[in-house]
């Protein structure tokens, strides 16, 4: 084993699989997919078989732990596994000659890719896309139609196809939350406010549904109410568990797609998922919004996600 692949065998198991995250979908099947989805990724990222999968879930999530109703037997994540690796890497360097026009995407989105699982492996092994993932990622690339990102950050397109991926990945047919942000196309619309778009009116009419879940977007923490008696800050303080500083680039992915959310949070002491949208763009509470600290969508849709993230992976 060299040395690379020792990194990614050693990765802590709750980097990949955060129960605060699974625990905050209310469905038991939804739990189930997100479970599944997290433990396909650890057994590709760290290269493990069954056995130590299941030895290492066995480990964190002993019988008596909330979790452990969700660990299948060594049988079912070896089937998991098996099915999963016959989703082959997708030899980009084919599609050079074969689909030279999506060349340079694809290229992209590896690069991406290379630099999310570089931070969670913390090596540069390259996980590479898969027949699956470029699947979706033609479909999205041809809704977006943005392939030099000039509308749309190449991360924030990342993050709505790899969740395409991870969906179809498991068998999850729910995508209706996804759909909604490629059918209203929000982020082109350039000289409207995003609380009074087509997106938003048809997300406040169906809020359960169309809430999106881009988990490479949701951030968990605690939210920490201040003044709250007086209604002086309605909004709550998030306390993130994460490293990013400020999760900017969380908060970048909403105001690259033009949607009408400051951000979406997994609050762990409640387990639910909350949205914080932000207040229409010529009201006093968006004075305030912005006097407390927080960016504008504009100040946002300035800071290159896909490029600083594929720089700090170098």
């Amino acid at each position: 084993m060299d040395l690379v692949s020792e990194a990614a065998a050693s990765l802590p198991l709750t980097k990949v699989i955060d129960p605060a995250r699974i625990q905050s979908y209310t469905s038991d099947s939804d739990k189930k997919h997100v479970f599944k989805q997290n433990v396909l990724d650890y057994a590709r990222i760290t290269d493990k078989g069954s056995r130590l999968v299941h030895g290492d879930l066995m480990d964190h999530f002993p019988i008596g732990h909330p979790m452990n109703d969700l660990v299948p037997d060594k049988s079912t994540i070896e089937r998991w596994i098996k099915k999963d690796k016959e989703d082959k890497p997708f030899d980009i360097e084919k599609a050079k000659e074969d689909e030279p026009q999506l060349y340079a995407y694809f290229k992209q989105l590896q690069l991406i890719n290379t630099a999310v699982f570089s931070q969670d492996t913390q090596d540069s092994k390259q996980i590479p896309l898969t027949n699956l993932f470029v699947k979706h990622a033609k479909r999205c690339l041809y809704r977006f139609n943005d392939p030099l990102s000039k509308d749309v950050d190449l991360y924030a397109q990342w993050v709505v196809i790899r969740e395409y991926y991870a969906r179809d990945r498991v068998g999850n047919t729910f995508t209706k939350d996804l759909d909604a942000i490629l059918d209203y196309t929000p982020w082109l619309d350039v000289g409207y406010d995003p609380t009074d778009t087509l997106y938003s009116a048809a997300f406040h009419k169906d809020t359960q549904n169309l809430t999106p879940r881009l988990s490479y977007a949701m951030a968990v923490g605690t939210g920490v109410m201040l003044d709250g008696a007086s209604g002086k800050n309605p909004n709550p303080i998030f306390q993130f568990d994460t490293d990013q500083p400020n999760n900017s680039h969380m908060f970048g992915v909403y105001a690259h797609l033009r949607l009408p959310f400051h951000m979406v949070y997994i609050d762990k002491t409640k387990n639910q998922i909350f949205t914080q949208t932000i207040p229409p763009i010529n009201s006093d509470r968006y004075k305030d919004f912005l006097k407390s600290g927080n960016k504008s969508h504009e100040e946002l849709r300035k800071i290159p996600l896909a490029k600083s993230m594929i720089f700090n992976s170098l």
